[in-house]
């Protein structure tokens, strides 16, 4: 009952946010939004028994690349311009698709799976595991993905910085 429980309040914090996300009409708000989407996706990782995971969700998702999101929208030139159009006409087809794929997962994962309930096994040592592997036969693609990653910052700030006058 209280998987039940700890899951319902976790898709509760995920779920919520997310639609707040997609249904706001500031662009800064709907980042705003998108930190507790996050959170909550950590949190499905902790019951998943992937702490690390849920770690590196939390430093590096809410904690480093929502702050260049959220100073990327702000460095925008006309983020806030009131002749800017706040809905899309095709607002009602994507709800409409999004219902379609929603019915289609749903009767797809309950056909795949019934009413099979398999016990919850927990994973052995991912944390260590995952260090080992980033430590060991990973630790060059890991270094090349830091070093494209910072060029990515670096021409995120020349690129908001514009020309000087």
């Amino acid at each position: 009952m209280g998987e039940l429980i700890t899951f319902l309040a976790l898709a509760f914090i995920t779920v919520v946010p997310a639609v707040m996300v997609v249904g706001s009409r500031n662009v800064f708000h709907a980042g705003l939004w998108l930190i507790p989407t996050l959170i909550g996706v950590a949190g499905f990782y902790l019951t998943l028994g992937a702490e690390f995971v849920a770690a590196i969700q939390v430093l590096i998702y809410v904690g480093g690349i929502m702050v260049l999101l959220l100073f990327a929208i702000l460095l925008t030139r006309r983020i806030g311009d009131p002749e800017a159009r706040l809905h899309n006409r095709m607002q009602w087809w994507a709800l409409l698709f999004a219902l379609v794929i929603g019915v289609i997962l749903h009767l797809s994962i309950r056909g795949q799976f019934g009413a099979i309930y398999a016990a919850a096994v927990p994973p052995e040592g991912t944390t260590a595991k995952m260090g080992e592997a980033l430590l060991g036969p990973y630790l060059l693609p890991f270094e090349i993905a830091s070093i494209v990653l910072l060029a990515a910052i670096i021409g995120a700030i020349v690129l908001a910085r514009g020309e000087r006058q």
